[in-house]
This record gives C-alpha cells, structure tokens and sequence, in this order.
C-alpha cells in the first residue's frame, strides 16, 4: 500500500468543478484520501516544497502561483497510488496533456495545471512529512473529500477560452493588457463567488506563466 501527497492548486479551488471533478476522478479509481486539509501556503512552506527548483528561472513563479489561493492538501491512499494519480493527471504542461488526463480536460496552460502529486515514494515521503508538519493534514479525509466535491457547483467552463487566450499571449498575438481583462472576466464567469483576490493574484499567475521563457 502506498501514499502520495495530493495538492489540488489554486487554478482548482478559485473553479471549484474542477477542483470537484479532480477529486472524484481520484476516488472513482478505488484510492482513498485518508488526509485533507484546506491550506493558505505560506512562502516557508511554499519555497520548501519546491526547493529542487531553487535557482531556476521560474523559482519565483512557482512560489507565488502556489500562494494565489488557499489549496488543497491531501494524503491518498492505495495500490500504486503514486503512479496512478500521476497517469490520471496527465502531462506537466496542460497544454500539452492528453485530452483525457485531468489536466488536458481542464489546465489552462503550462503549469497552471490543476494539480500536483508526488513522483516518486521518496518523493510522497518526503512531502507528505513537510505537508503534515507545515500545514497540520487532518484526518477522516474520505469524509471531508466527499463533502468538498458535493459543495461545489458548476457553472461555466471556459476552460478552452482561457487555453486560447494564454496560446496567443504566448505567441504574442494580443497584447498582456487584453489578455488580463478577459482571462480575469472567464475566471469570475465560471465563479462568481470566488473572493475577487483570488481572481487576481491566479489571473497575474496565469500571465506570468503564458510570459515564462
């Protein structure tokens, strides 16, 4: 039996069906969340997740990405977990992803990608042991995962709108200004409710990823 570490990012929480469909996509395949926790990173916690990427052009970008909206953590459970969630995910660049993976249905673009899960049992130990500690992973997570899936509520999805919005920022074919405005007008269609901050703080991510070298 193994465990993985789980993090449903902020593209996910700020459009909570997709948060919602991650973690049903997770429990449809028999895995158990034995952990969850609804967590506001801090830059410690943030900057020691992803220490292996100290130093890299898009250190910064990835600490303040994690940071837009609170996420969350999960401890999932299972035969081959780790490699399992892995495959359901999909490839690293949402872009990219295969269109039935989770992150090809619903990433916006490059690492705006829905979702993080360990790579390697080293890896899930080593997370899982900071997440606890740093964050506090509550137990009775099957509970609280259900809960949190039947909360959300679909409204649009504009996931395709934003994917071509952040293609032609990547190819210089509209302008940032331009991008902003309607990738900040597609992330509030899809959740009026999402507190306006939130909205901001992933628009700026998104922009700064599609700007990414």
């Amino acid at each position: 039996m193994e465990a993985t570490l789980v993090i449903l990012k902020p593209d996910a929480t700020i459009r909570g069906f997709v948060g919602a469909y991650a973690l049903k996509a997770i429990l449809d395949q028999g895995y158990e969340v034995t952990s969850f926790k609804l967590v506001k990173v801090t830059d410690e916690l943030a900057e020691k997740h992803y220490e292996e990427h100290a130093g890299k052009p898009f250190f910064n970008w990835l600490v303040s990405y994690i940071k837009a909206a609170p996420v969350v953590a999960l401890k999932v459970e299972g035969e081959d977990v780790i490699l399992g969630v892995r495959r359901l995910l999909g490839a690293t660049l949402a872009h990219k992803a295969d269109p039935e993976t989770i992150r090809g249905k619903y990433g916006i673009w490059g690492g705006i990608n829905v979702a993080h899960a360990s790579d390697s049992p080293a890896t899930a130990e080593r997370e899982l042991a900071l997440w606890s500690t740093q964050a506090g992973l509550e137990e009775d997570g099957q509970e609280k995962a259900e809960e949190y899936i039947n909360l959300q509520r679909f409204t649009k999805d504009h996931t395709k709108k934003l994917r071509e919005t952040c293609k032609n920022l990547a190819e210089g074919k509209v302008d940032v200004e331009h991008a902003y405005v309607l990738i900040k007008w597609l992330l509030t269609e899809e959740n009026p409710s999402a507190l306006p901050h939130h909205i901001f703080s992933l628009t700026e991510a998104i922009i700064q990823n599609c700007l990414l070298p």
